[in-house]
């Protein structure tokens, strides 16, 4: 195999499709059984709201042992990036992609956007994640 080659080295799972979101979205549960790294990606299109402090959204990781219950939020320690919240307050920090790059011990992660403040016309937001160094490769070929 290549050095080069990502496409049999990594996995990308949506956890939940980009949609337009006007409340708090918590994204599916993210398996990362038979991996050693996953990031946790938000993709945030044009907000058709004027986001400001008390309109805005806060976005975390959630882990848990379990897919369907007992998440508590990632402590920084166990995130890449340093911060285990990032906020979008602002109309010039909307129409990015997120990352939360994840080094704790639990199996299950998911994505969470918190929305503050009343929105009426939403943002764009989907929730994905990049799931590498897989314990057996190549990986199995996507759809």
């Amino acid at each position: 195999m290549s050095t080069k080659d990502l496409y049999n080295n990594v996995v990308v799972t949506a956890s939940d499709i980009p949609a337009v979101r006007t409340a708090t979205l918590t994204g599916a549960a993210i398996d990362t059984a038979g991996y050693q790294s996953t990031l946790v990606c938000f993709d945030i299109g044009n907000s058709g709201d004027t986001l400001s402090g008390s309109l805005k959204w806060t976005l975390t990781v959630e882990e848990s042992d379990a897919s369907g219950s007992g998440y508590t939020a990632v402590a920084a320690d166990d995130l890449h990036n340093g911060y285990a919240s990032y906020v979008i307050d602002a109309p010039a920090e909307d129409s990015l992609v997120v990352k939360f790059g994840y080094k704790g011990n639990k199996r299950y992660l998911r994505g969470v956007a918190t929305a503050t403040g009343s929105h009426s016309t939403g943002t764009p937001i989907g929730i994905f994640a990049v799931k590498g160094h897989p314990l057996i490769v190549p990986v199995a070929a996507q759809a």
